[in-house]
């Protein structure tokens, strides 16, 4: 799980997703509870944002500790590959 394998890393509890306006909304009004256990069970905070200039099929992670965008350096396979 490629938020177990950040923490692990990083040590940073703290990230956040930025999606385009549509789907943050979702996400943080019929999804609210799905976030939450998200969280929970990963034992970090996720800040949902909006960013106009994503796509509605994009995302981007970002560490609320520096403001870098981890996007590309969390993949989701274990042998590092990008999917």
């Amino acid at each position: 799980h490629w938020l177990r394998r950040y923490k692990s890393k990083h040590r940073d509890l703290r990230i956040r997703l930025q999606l385009h306006e549509e789907n943050a909304e979702y996400i943080t009004k019929d999804k609210k509870n799905i976030l939450r256990g998200l969280m929970w069970k990963n034992f970090v905070h996720i800040k949902i944002e909006t960013n106009k200039d994503i796509r509605r099929d994009e995302f981007r992670f970002i560490r609320s500790k520096t403001g870098k965008d981890i996007t590309n350096e969390m993949s989701l396979d274990k042998d590092g590959s990008i999917t």
